[in-house]
């Protein structure tokens, strides 16, 4: 390990992914299992999803395309934002990503130096600390409590900022719990 970096010794892995990685050793031992460890659908791609990635392929659409993700999807991905949350970002404000961990990743790394204070709530989703850490940030909670629907209690937010408090993440629909933000919520936020 001594020619591995500090963020390599900091990864911890996801305790979902390490879940599975034992449930599917059980399944080919023969065990039955139950998958509720990660939000993996129990349905295939829509076909006409499927039917698209292959004619795209077919097509020779295999080559690198800007750092950003294709203009044309960026473009649907703003009217999409337009429609889902009320506003039009810049095309410049769009970046395609592989996943939600890697967009959490770059969002925390380029808003944070080691030190900063990044508020996320608790439960939360499981990559937030990790990340954070990683980053050498330090992950401040709010707690979501079930009375108030799993939304944040704008006086425990108040309660928690600081100087060296950098982003807010606020997740919704909320993962794991599912709640939803009211509009008054996100004001007040």
């Amino acid at each position: 390990m001594k020619y591995l970096s500090r963020i390599a010794g900091n990864l911890q892995g996801q305790k979902m992914f390490q879940i599975l990685a034992e449930a599917r050793k059980l399944e080919r031992e023969g065990w039955g299992i139950i998958h509720l460890e990660i939000g993996d659908p129990d349905f295939a791609s829509p076909p006409n999803v499927e039917s698209a990635a292959c004619a795209a392929l077919n097509a020779g659409q295999t080559h690198y395309v800007e750092s950003a993700g294709l203009i044309e999807f960026r473009e649907q991905a703003a009217k999409t934002t337009l429609r889902s949350g009320g506003f039009m970002p810049s095309i410049e404000q769009v970046l395609v990503t592989p996943g939600a961990n890697i967009q959490l990743y770059l969002a925390i790394a380029c808003t944070t130096n080691p030190g900063d204070e990044v508020i996320i709530t608790d439960p939360c989703f499981v990559s937030y600390t990790s990340i954070i850490e990683l980053c050498g940030a330090k992950a401040i909670r709010v707690p979501l409590y079930v009375e108030n629907g799993f939304r944040i209690n704008h006086d425990d937010l108040r309660k928690v900022i600081s100087s060296k408090t950098r982003p807010i993440v606020i997740n919704s629909p909320h993962n794991p719990t599912g709640s939803v933000m009211s509009e008054a919520d996100m004001k007040a936020i």
